[in-house]
């Protein structure tokens, strides 16, 4: 790896240490598998020896989303500060024994501190992600944004999101069971992924109703040749058009005699997503902060178990909580706020923080 990848990368890095809120002295693991970037993680390690701490990275065979986490791996997990699971690593119920993913504030604020457990971070650095403006983003502007954006969905009840394609969905939702959104350093115990971005608005506490079009899923490279097609009533899809996954889909809800259910709205607050960079990641977790994004599954839902969980983006999607447009086709409304523009103006030009003209590559 040359020193100018390395130095593309130093911004992310940073970031990545603030949002997680690692100090000097923290024993941080990485658990990664043979997938994983080794640039970034050779990145990450450097980094985070700079400030007086002491990284181990554990590289398995790979490891199934969700699957059980090898004895080697917890017994490491038990004697550090911060897990990080490692881009494209994804376990989290694997891990129960060594802390607990959900506690009364984890998906409502999950930097909340949880005494006694290690801190969980999903690094989700495909490659050239870290040296990326999504990376590269400042946090506090950033956390400036997702704070607005939490007062705007906890005075809502409904959520409208549209597409040019089609996609036409309404639904009501919990206000109080808003989840995933990072607004300050996580503390102790609490969670993350970085980079990130997104607003988890809806995961089966109100009725959905409408349409929805699904331009690529998480495991899928590139996009869909025929977008996928929901309709859903009431939570239910009823209708489930759209290539070989459609189809396997409707399979599995004949195999576990269940409906599809349609479980997961979120939308995304990052300016700076390019399109590039959530195409180049065949989990596309970028487009999870750029634009909407669904979830269906059928059974107990999570991949290797009794069941399926399918979630992916809506391109080009524009968002309403009640009737106040807060995302116009990519473009988020609060971008021309004036306290937003005067906290970017601290780390450059606004126009060019806040353009979103990665939107249109």
């Amino acid at each position: 790896m040359s020193n100018t990848q390395i130095d593309d990368m130093v911004q992310g890095v940073k970031n990545f240490i603030e949002a997680a809120g690692i100090h000097e002295g923290d024993k941080v693991l990485f658990l990664a598998d043979t997938r994983s970037d080794q640039a970034s993680l050779q990145a990450c390690t450097l980094g985070l020896k700079m400030i007086g701490t002491k990284p181990i990275v554990l590289i398995m065979d790979h490891l199934a989303r969700y699957s059980r986490v090898p004895d080697e791996a917890i017994g490491a997990a038990a004697h550090t500060d911060v897990i990080v699971l490692t881009w494209p690593v994804f376990i989290t119920a694997g891990l129960n024994t060594v802390r607990k993913a959900r506690t009364a504030t984890s998906d409502f604020d999950p930097s909340t501190a949880v005494p006694g457990q290690p801190k969980l971070v999903y690094l989700e650095c495909a490659p050239a992600i870290l040296a990326s403006s999504y990376a590269h983003f400042p946090n506090e502007l950033l956390w400036a944004i997702a704070k607005r954006i939490k007062e705007i969905a906890l005075k809502g009840k409904k959520i409208r999101v549209t597409c040019p394609r089609g996609t036409d969905l309404v639904s009501t939702y919990d206000s109080s069971k808003l989840f995933a959104m990072q607004t300050r350093p996580v503390e102790p115990g609490g969670r993350c992924h970085f980079p990130w971005g997104r607003c988890g608005i809806f995961h089966g506490a109100g009725e959905a109703k409408g349409v929805v079009y699904l331009d690529t899923a998480q495991g899928v490279d590139g996009v869909f040749e025929e977008p996928m097609r929901w309709v859903v009533e009431k939570n239910i899809v009823v209708e489930c058009q759209g290539g070989e996954i459609a189809e396997h889909m409707k399979k599995l809800q004949r195999q576990y005699n269940q409906p599809i259910q349609f479980c997961e709205i979120m939308f995304g607050y990052h300016p700076h997503v390019p399109q590039k960079v959530g195409l180049d990641d065949y989990m596309h977790w970028p487009f999870n902060s750029k634009w909407a994004w669904f979830g269906i599954r059928v059974g107990e839902g999570l991949a290797n178990t009794r069941g399926q969980h399918l979630d992916g983006p809506c391109f080009w999607s524009s968002v309403y909580i009640d009737d106040q447009l807060v995302m116009e086709r990519g473009r988020l409304k609060l971008c021309d706020d004036p306290e937003i523009r005067e906290i970017a103006s601290k780390y450059g030009d606004p126009d060019d923080l806040l353009e979103h003209i990665t939107h249109a590559q």
